[in-house]
């Protein structure tokens, strides 16, 4: 339509106007004849290159529905997800395997219907999907994801940092543990603390942008001097027991359902693209515990893998280096791997799998973003402020990391 109306337009300045001016009748009408073919012309081809590609969606459609109703017949939701692909770690840790599937819908044998039997088709299909959404929902598996409540957190006035309160999330794991000096209180900001879990041990650090009060106001200032960055969480330290990579996630999870979403079909269509784009991730936006994971090596915006003493100072203002020789595989043929294809092939379970966290190793996880306000507990987008306060329904993110 664009080029069509461009078209048109460089007809009007080229040849319309100046004929006009010409005062000639004849030479007039036939500028406007022949721009009215050649206008014309480009529609018609538009308009067919366009119809033409409706009728392909339209000849194969049914093949699409039969397919989907074949695979229908052949899958039910509880076996939907079928394939344990975790590793012997994973299952370990939580209970019952991490189920991914792969569904290919195969085509059967199947005539292409004639355009005479394809709205009747469609309208058989349609039902037959209202009645399914019409039915209430199975309930959903109980989940371990568990946050402190307020009667167990300090009272605001309290807050060394308000508006703005780390603390420890005892509920998930009694195991995890802070430096002594701080407990089940709040966290420095700003500046390094030690603690473990049952899986890993070493230390954290996390800057806020504009926090008040920050336990190393100089150190902040410093890093976030002529960056666009609002937040950052640094992990480093050593696992206790080897995991696959791919078992290693990171994200949020929820214990309560979200609100103020989009249309589902909105957020199927975000979560089908995101599914595309990073394999391994685990998002579930609606229902009663939603959760937005996905792999830690994949996610984190710089890996680091260190013989012990030679770690970086995760404090220093420059930040960290990439560095994951000492993984091995893709990363030890000595050219260097940039951190894009380092998230790429990370990502992906399939690759993933092939790599293993030792216990030796020390490694270095840096997350940051310039999008979350934590302060303002908001989007920032450039152009609006997106509150999450509502759409969290209350509740905190996380900087955490789980197989």
């Amino acid at each position: 339509t664009a080029i069509l109306l461009l078209v048109l337009l460089i007809y009007t300045l080229i040849i319309v106007v100046p004929s006009l001016h010409d005062g000639s009748i004849f030479y007039w009408s036939a500028s406007i004849i022949s721009g009215t073919f050649v206008f014309t012309g480009l529609a018609v081809v538009a308009f067919v290159i366009k119809f033409s590609r409706l009728l392909c969606i339209f000849f194969t459609l049914d093949d699409c529905v039969y397919a989907n109703n074949a695979n229908d017949d052949d899958m039910s939701t509880s076996s939907s997800f079928s394939s344990p692909v975790a590793s012997p770690s994973r299952q370990a840790r939580s209970g019952s395997p991490f189920l991914t599937a792969e569904v290919a819908g195969g085509r059967r044998n199947l005539k292409r219907s004639s355009v005479i039997f394809k709205e009747p088709l469609l309208r058989t299909t349609s039902q037959r999907f209202t009645e399914s959404s019409s039915k209430k929902p199975e309930p959903e598996k109980t989940t371990t994801t568990q946050h402190r409540q307020a009667p167990d957190l300090p009272q605001p006035s309290e807050w060394p940092h308000r508006p703005v309160l780390v603390c420890v999330n005892t509920p998930v794991d009694k195991s995890l543990t802070v430096d002594g000096t701080y407990g089940h209180g709040p966290c420095p900001i700003g500046k390094p603390f030690w603690f473990s879990s049952d899986l890993f041990e070493g230390l954290c650090l996390i800057r806020i942008r504009d926090v008040q009060n920050s336990d190393d106001p100089e150190g902040d200032n410093a890093y976030f001097d002529g960056r666009r960055r609002l937040f950052q969480t640094i992990v480093q330290g050593r696992f206790k027991e080897a995991l696959s990579v791919d078992s290693c996630l990171t994200g949020h999870e929820f214990t309560k359902p979200l609100q103020n979403l989009p249309h589902p079909w909105i957020l199927n269509a975000a979560t089908s693209l995101i599914g595309k784009l990073a394999p391994g991730a685990e998002i579930r936006v609606s229902g009663e515990h939603p959760k937005m994971l996905a792999p830690l090596a994949g996610t984190s915006q710089v890996v680091r893998a260190d013989e012990p003493g030679t770690e970086p100072d995760i404090a220093s203002e420059d930040g960290v280096e990439e560095d994951c020789t000492l993984l091995g595989g893709k990363f030890a043929t000595g050219k260097s791997v940039s951190i894009s294809a380092r998230k790429a092939h990370l990502a992906n379970p399939k690759h993933a799998s092939k790599y293993t966290f030792d216990t030796e190793t020390v490694y270095t996880f840096d997350f940051y973003q310039n999008l979350l306000n934590v302060n303002t507990y908001s989007l920032d987008l450039g152009i609006a402020n997106i509150g999450m306060g509502p759409i969290l329904n209350g509740q905190p993110i996380q900087c955490l990391g789980k197989t």
